[in-house]
């Protein structure tokens, strides 16, 4: 796809990187706490952290999607002045500015599924998470060109989180007193 959208895909990886790190903060204040409920098998108050810390992800991630849409330029700009290297970033920045709310489940589930040590679950859904990333990869890049890469990995987090929301009631029967 040439070394202008490489860079651009870097700067953009960027912004994923960004925004991965504020949300793994409510992923791992869910890890805790949900380990402790789960732990102490009361399913009233993982329900409750689980509700609360999801609420407070999304808002954020909100935020994120809002300021990506309002400055992603702005800020692509801290990290280059190169104009065709800006011009593609623009290009391909709604993704950017979709993947907040995209990704934002999968993530906060991960810190669920943690806290509540079920990583043979994790693993499983990532599995099939990675094998719809990997169709996508196969199909979308040759259709779309770069457009199809972040399809894909677009693809890759939706399906993560589907996929663990999908099981989340095994993570709820865990907390469940005997």
């Amino acid at each position: 796809m040439g070394d202008v959208v490489l860079a651009a895909n870097l700067i953009l990886l960027n912004f994923q990187s960004f925004l991965s790190f504020g949300l793994d903060g409510f992923a791992q204040a869910a890890e805790a706490l949900v380990g402790k409920d789960v732990g102490a098998r009361d399913r009233e108050a993982l329900r409750r952290v689980v509700k609360a810390t999801s609420l407070w992800a999304l808002v954020t991630a909100s935020l994120y999607a809002a300021i990506y849409g309002i400055a992603g330029t702005t800020i692509a700009a801290l990290f280059t002045d190169i104009e065709p290297v800006l011009s593609e970033v623009t290009r391909y920045l709604p993704w950017l500015i979709a993947s907040p709310l995209i990704s934002v489940w999968c993530f906060q589930f991960d810190g669920i599924y943690i806290g509540a040590q079920r990583t043979k679950e994790m693993r499983n859904m990532m599995a099939i998470a990675f094998a719809a990333f990997v169709l996508g990869l196969l199909m979308l890049p040759p259709l779309w060109g770069n457009h199809g890469l972040w399809a894909a990995m677009m693809i890759f987090f939706a399906v993560r989180g589907i996929t663990l929301a999908a099981r989340f009631s095994a993570v709820e029967r865990a907390a469940q007193a005997t």
